[in-house]
Formats: structure tokens, C-alpha cells, sequence
């Protein structure tokens, strides 16, 4: 579910590439794993440069982790040149622990977010702010990350959590609270949220609640 939250994929524009991938996402639920990476190369080997693709990237680079060849998946990714390529790139490489790798990726990125769309931006600022959180350094940018993606998409699930987070580690464990539990009904399947409710609740002292949270996270 970390995985999930930090890919975050919402695209604007739904094209037929778009389509296929999602399509193949069936096939890989039905265990048809080379028929969806059959489908899913067409994709990306097609002749435009589509929303789709790196969508496609994104399943394919999914299918080959799941098949235990990360190296493979990574190169996938890298290989892409739109740059929702580079950002689940930087997704993966904080999934995979290499936080360092991400933030250089996501600050090169800012760099060039004047041609973003909202969507882009207030998910860049998410990711952003869940790599120095990750990093436990330069929390300022991350509260200020987290402040213009909440600026421009208020009712995103993922920043309401992350804002949560800073808040309960600030000690403001009221307002954490608050926020985490508002995060948590808007997206009542998601175990990082849990996660999130769990430790924000033991720092104030819930331990019942922690407890609870933790539990509920490990059966997602």
C-alpha cells in the first residue's frame, strides 16, 4: 500500500494506452502474467508518447518486482522519458529504501514544475514531503511541501495523512489526531493511513488505539 500511496497515479487524461494498461492490470489479477507483458511492451514500445506509457511503466515495472527483478523494473523506469516517469521512479526508490536517490530525483523535477499541471505539482509536493519525512531532515520544506499540495488539492486523502504525521510530531497530537482520523475515512483501505494513525496515537499516549490501528493495518 506504501507502494500504491506514493505513485499515486492520477492522470487528467485517460487515452486508449491508458486503457490497455489497465487491461493488463486485469490480466495480472487473473495470473496471465505474460499476456499483460505482452500487452503492456506494445504499449510502450507504440509509436506516440502518451499519458499511457509510463502508466504502462509503472504496471510493467510492477509485474517485473513482483517476478523478483527489481534491477529490471528500475530499468524500465529509467528508461522512460516523460517526466510521470521520473516521478514513479522517485515512488519506488523511497519504497525501496534509497530515499537519497529520490529526493535528488524529485529535486531535479521541481526544477522544472513551471510546466506542471496542478495534479502533477501537488503530487510532486507529497512525494517531496514523504522523502524528508523518510530522511527525518529538512522538515521545514517538508511542512512547506505538504502545505501547497494540501493549498491545491484540499481533500487528497495522502496529504491530509502526511500533514497528520508532521503535526503529531510536532506534539500536536489533538490536531494529529484530527486530521489522521479525516485522512482515514476518506480512504478507509488505506494501510499506510493505519500505519500513520498508529504511531501518532502511541506518541500521544493511545496505546489501546495504537494498538488497534497497527492490527487493522496488518490485514489490509
Amino acid at each position: 500500500d506504501m507502494l500504491a500511496a506514493a505513485l499515486e497515479v492520477d492522470l487528467s487524461t485517460v487515452d486508449a494506452d491508458r486503457i490497455r494498461s489497465e487491461a493488463a492490470r486485469g490480466l495480472i489479477d487473473e495470473g496471465d502474467l505474460e499476456g499483460a507483458r505482452t500487452m503492456l511492451r506494445e504499449v510502450i514500445d507504440g509509436d506516440s508518447e502518451s499519458h499511457g506509457r509510463p502508466h504502462a511503466r509503472s504496471v510493467l515495472a510492477s509485474l517485473l518486482e513482483h517476478r523478483g527483478s527489481r534491477t529490471e523494473a528500475e530499468g524500465v523506469l529509467r528508461a522512460g522519458r516523460h517526466r510521470l516517469d521520473r516521478l514513479n521512479l522517485a515512488a519506488r526508490l523511497l519504497v525501496w529504501g534509497r530515499a537519497e536517490q529520490a529526493l535528488t530525483l524529485v529535486d531535479a523535477l521541481s526544477g522544472e514544475s513551471n510546466d506542471f499541471g496542478e495534479s502533477d505539482v501537488a503530487r510532486l509536493a507529497r512525494l517531496r514531503a514523504m522523502i524528508l519525512l523518510a530522511l527525518d531532515q529538512r522538515l521545514d520544506e517538508a511542512r512547506a511541501a505538504i502545505a501547497r499540495a494540501r493549498e491545491l488539492e484540499p481533500l487528497h486523502p495522502l496529504g491530509i495523512a502526511i500533514e497528520g504525521g508532521l503535526r503529531s510530531r510536532d506534539g500536536d497530537h489533538g490536531e494529529a489526531m484530527a486530521l489522521l482520523d479525516r485522512a482515514s475515512r476518506l480512504a478507509p483501505d488505506s494501510s499506510l493511513i493505519l500505519v500513520e494513525l498508529a504511531t501518532a496515537s502511541a506518541r500521544a499516549g493511545q496505546c489501546e488505539n495504537a494498538v488497534n490501528h497497527a492490527r487493522r493495518a496488518l490485514l489490509m
